[in-house]
């Protein structure tokens, strides 16, 4: 009895030395953690109000824990792979500028491959309209009883031969008084034209229609072929053909002279 009145006098029971023992190590740990936190953080702690100093609930906002953490220092391999990247991008800008620059190249050979190619289907068509006039010209008899080319006449001789003939020379100074042009000028293409034109292939198709065209000849070449054509018209079997210039059609043919 005497013992429990000493415990009620005091107001509080006598902990056991275990419990006593057990908070004072709890204490020192929480202290020596804050001390830790604080010396590798390096930042400044936040300040605890003066009312809540000494409470155990009081904690810091997010934010001020967030600057209070120890920043990562730089990661090397991250770094390299970055550079890496970097450097791969680069590579591959400059191979994909290379094989453009290259396809452009190879772009403007192919379009120049074909307009040569288009232009020298022209000439053919142009090369066996000729030839046909001169075979057309050996069967012809004109007004005075004679074939306007001779039959033993190769197609150089008989486009000479032709050139010469009135029929033939009348078309031409009308063609180079409606130009403006020179008739020597006109009447050298006349005989060169010939050879200008690329060699006949072994067939050809008469229901093509021929097309001389201010960007393939000059003014003068042009009035030959213009008169070759015009001779041919009123003759029989005619050959279909206009005249382009500037990109603008001048059609021509037998059925309407």
């Amino acid at each position: 009895m005497l013992c429990l009145s000493r415990f009620q006098s005091s107001g509080r029971l006598a902990l056991p030395p275990l419990a006593r023992h057990l908070r004072t190590i709890t204490a020192s740990n929480r202290n020596l953690s804050i001390t830790a936190y604080k010396r590798e953080g390096g930042g400044v702690q936040p300040e605890i109000p003066e009312g809540k100093q000494g409470s155990n609930k009081y904690e810091p906002k997010t934010e001020a824990r967030l600057e209070a953490r120890p920043q990562p220092g730089p990661n090397k391999e991250l770094q390299r792979l970055d550079d890496w990247w970097l450097k791969y991008s680069q590579e591959q800008k400059q191979d994909l500028q290379r094989k453009s620059a290259e396809i452009q190249t190879l772009t403007a050979a192919l379009m120049r491959e074909k307009a040569k190619r288009v232009r020298e289907e022209r000439h053919v068509e142009l090369y066996k309209a000729i030839e046909d006039i001169v075979w057309v010209a050996k069967g012809r008899i004109d007004d005075k009883g004679l074939r306007v080319v001779s039959l033993w006449n190769n197609h150089e001789l008989g486009l000479y031969e032709l050139s010469r003939h009135p029929e033939f020379t009348k078309v031409l100074r009308e063609e180079v008084e409606a130009r403006g042009l020179v008739l020597e000028d006109v009447d050298t293409c006349v005989r060169e034209i010939y050879w200008d034109l690329l060699p006949s292939p072994p067939s050809y198709d008469r229901d093509e229609t021929i097309v001389i065209r201010d960007v393939d000849f000059t003014a003068e070449q042009r009035a030959a072929l213009v008169t070759f054509m015009k001779v041919l018209d009123k003759w029989e079997f005619p050959w279909s053909w206009r005249e382009e210039i500037s990109g603008k059609a001048r059609e021509e043919n037998a059925e309407g002279l």
